[in-house]
């Protein structure tokens, strides 16, 4: 069964995004960093599905959480989730 797999950069994504909700809204951020998780999963089992991003690097596909992209690169058992930022962030220099 596909899965996604998270680097350690997505990992502290996912902390620094539920921390941040948490701060205005007291256990949304723990749900919300849980659904991000469940979405990843479910991207797994179709990881060709995502946007193509080669403008930013090589292989690099992302699909929109909320206000949140997820970055990820597709391989032959699921994916592998580079970073989750904020849309609104300068994205080419984080990645």
């Amino acid at each position: 069964m596909p899965h996604a797999f998270f680097l350690p950069a997505a990992k502290r994504d996912l902390f620094q995004i539920a921390d941040f909700i948490e701060q205005e809204n007291p256990g949304r951020g723990l749900s919300f960093a849980d659904e991000i998780e469940a979405a990843c999963q479910l991207w797994a089992t179709i990881p060709q599905a995502g946007r193509e991003r080669g403008d930013i690097a090589e292989g690099l596909r992302s699909f929109p959480h909320g206000s949140y992209i997820v970055f990820y690169r597709a391989g032959e058992t699921g994916i592998t989730i580079v970073r989750i930022l904020h849309g609104m962030r300068d994205l080419k220099p984080l990645l």
